[in-house]
């Protein structure tokens, strides 16, 4: 096996890891929180980290040029240009965070002029928004020194340290929260602990893999920073859209439903999250494969490539996702208790959703590989602002509740993502439409099938204990991957083996 290979399985097999350790403490912690703080103050941990998206948008794009012009330039050799992309990259995030952080604290410490906040919980809001903030910028540094990992090509340790800082969260948690205080504030002060601990582990992985890239504040150049903003101002675009998107309704739960229903949307929003994050992270491992493939195949080949990856994909996900919606209400019986069952319907919304947004990510690879990311941010921008008007709309004019947000994500989120996207990926690549719909037909057909399987299971089988549970949920999913392989392996991997027997 060559090296990209090699590190393509190391990749995946720790973005696995990543993704077990994030979906399964995240399963432990929500129900601690709640138990501890109260379903009302735990909605506000997630409303907390959904305000620093917003601030993200700028330093991402920044980070995302400076990955790829520092790549670039190291790649090739070029040490005194990659130098100067570092220190001007560096010199650049230190003073947004600077900035930011004058311009906000004030507001992000009077967090109840915009969100609705009991009286009993003010003061802890306030210092969990502070010190979340705080581990923002540390985050936003941070990521600078991570540049190192991606010009290596080491995103295992990316993982690594994802891994890292939602253990050592985690672990302070209880800590503080058995040997000091149970308060927001606490969880806070677990978040800056985990975010210092990175911060330094990954300067040290900096030095380790670029030995020959020093700081040093006499190597910037004024003259990268149009560069560096002109590369990303798409990139900006795009991310405010996800952002209206994807993340915009805790913010809407909260003001049109209060603190109370914020905290109960909050649980179950969470564990998608997670398992958007989760699943983006591994479905992303297949990128350097797509770009690599792009370059070695005839256009007709890749056309054929593309569409049984992009259902290969949908395939696997929608498996594990219709497992977990079917049992929905066992998951939250068992996870935080019967009190909060009428959370299944929000739940099952929320991860058909997250199957639609990620299934798709072959495709966006494309479009970024041939370079149209201004469509995808357009589309984006467009479907965020729908996402909202919608959501007001049928908030104000159905009597759905909170239901009624999760519902317009999810219709816009299909309405991009599995229409839009592919239509004009597909219309890019030479208008093969005609087996686009005919392989979509067809990954329904399977797709209730694998919903009906997974029904037919729950109703034979007396789920009394949280190891019943996982046993069927097991039993479940390798029932539906049995079936769904043979069909995967004779329609679409033997697509795949042909081309590039062919090549």
């Amino acid at each position: 096996m060559n090296p990209f290979k090699n590190q393509v399985v190391v990749n995946l097999l720790v973005s696995c890891s990543s993704f077990l350790s994030s979906i399964v403490i995240s399963l432990l912690l929500v129900p601690y929180l709640v138990n501890h703080i109260g379903i009302a103050a735990y909605g506000f941990i997630p409303l907390a980290m959904f305000l620093t998206e917003y601030i993200t948008l700028i330093t991402q794009a920044i980070t995302s040029s400076i990955n790829r012009f520092f790549t670039l330039s190291y790649s090739k050799g070029n040490l005194a240009e990659a130098k100067k992309i570092f220190n001007t990259s560096l010199v650049i995030i230190s003073f947004v965070s600077l900035l930011i952080f004058l311009v906000l604290i004030y507001p992000i410490y009077h967090p109840e002029s915009f969100f609705n906040i009991g009286s009993d919980i003010l003061y802890d809001v306030k210092w969990l928004f502070v010190l979340v903030f705080i581990n923002f910028l540390i985050s936003l540094i941070t990521s600078v020194f991570n540049v190192a990992l991606y010009a290596k090509n080491r995103v295992d340790c990316i993982q690594v340290l994802n891994i890292i800082r939602v253990l050592i969260r985690f672990l302070f948690i209880i800590l503080l929260f058995n040997y000091a205080e149970v308060s927001l504030i606490s969880v806070g002060i677990a978040s800056i602990i985990s975010g210092v601990i990175v911060f330094l582990i990954s300067i040290f992985l900096f030095f380790h893999f670029l030995p020959d890239i020093e700081i040093n504040i006499f190597f910037f150049d004024r003259k990268l920073i149009r560069n560096l903003i002109t590369f990303s101002s798409w990139l900006l675009i795009s991310q405010l859209g996800f952002i209206l998107f994807a993340k915009i309704d805790l913010l809407l739960v909260n003001v049109f439903f209060g603190d109370q229903k914020l905290g109960e949307y909050a649980v179950v929003s969470q564990l998608s999250s997670q398992l958007r994050v989760a699943f983006g992270v591994l479905v992303g491992v297949i990128s350097p494969f797509i770009l690599l493939k792009y370059t070695e195949l005839k256009k007709n080949d890749f056309i054929r490539f593309l569409t049984s990856l992009y259902f290969i994909v949908c395939y696997l996900i929608f498996a594990s996702l219709i497992c977990l919606s079917v049992y929905s209400s066992d998951i939250i019986h068992f996870w935080i208790g019967d009190k909060y069952i009428q959370l299944s319907d929000i739940l099952q919304l929320l991860l058909m959703g997250v199957g639609f947004m990620i299934a798709p990510t072959p495709l966006y690879c494309y479009i970024n590989t041939i370079g149209k990311v201004k469509f995808a941010a357009i589309i984006t921008v467009i479907s965020g602002i729908t996402n909202l008007a919608l959501s007001i709309l049928l908030v104000k004019f159905t009597n759905l509740g909170y239901l009624a947000i999760a519902l317009s994500s999810l219709i816009i989120i299909f309405a991009r993502d599995f229409i839009i996207i592919p239509i004009y990926v597909f219309g890019v690549l030479n208008k093969v439409m005609k087996k686009y719909f005919f392989s979509l037909t067809r990954f329904c057909t399977i797709s209730i099938i694998m919903w009906i399987v997974s029904f037919f299971i729950g109703e034979h089988i007396v789920i009394n204990s949280i190891y019943n549970l996982i046993f069927t949920l097991i039993l479940n999913f390798v029932l539906l991957i049995t079936i769904i392989g043979a069909l995967i392996y004779f329609i679409e991997v033997k697509e795949i083996k042909g081309i590039f027997d062919a090549n």
